[in-house]
C-alpha cells in the first residue's frame, strides 16, 4: 500500500464518484479493489457500556447550576416566543396593540 489506511479512507469519503474512486485508489496502491472496499467498509468496534459509562461526562456542581439555570430560562424564552408568535399573528390580522400588553381588535 501506497496510502496509510485514513488517507485512503478520507480520498474515498471526499471522492463524487465513489465507485469510480474505489478503482483509481486501487490502482494507486497496487492493490485490488477488494481490498480498498474492506479498508473503506470497516467499521470501528462500539465501545462497550462499561467504557462508555467510564467516559462520561460528570458536572460539576458549578456546571450543574448552570445547566439547570438553561433549562429555566428555555422555559421562558418558549412561553415568551409563543406571545411574540401571537402577537405577530394577530398584528398580521389587522389587531391592535395596547399599552398594557393585551391585544385588541381594532
Amino acid at each position: 500500500m501506497q496510502m496509510s489506511v485514513a488517507e485512503i479512507r478520507r480520498a474515498y469519503s471526499q471522492a463524487k464518484d465513489k465507485k469510480a474512486q474505489i478503482s483509481i485508489l486501487s490502482d494507486l496502491n497496487l492493490c485490488s479493489e477488494k481490498e480498498i472496499l474492506n479498508i473503506v467498509c470497516e467499521r470501528k468496534e462500539s465501545k462497550t457500556e462499561k467504557e462508555k459509562e467510564e467516559n462520561a461526562w460528570i458536572p460539576t456542581p458549578q456546571q450543574k447550576a448552570l445547566i439547570d439555570r438553561l433549562e429555566e430560562l428555555d422555559g421562558m424564552i418558549s412561553k415568551l416566543e409563543k406571545e411574540y408568535q401571537e402577537v405577530a399573528r394577530q398584528l398580521c390580522e389587522g389587531g391592535e396593540h395596547g399599552h398594557d400588553g393585551a391585544v385588541s381588535e381594532k
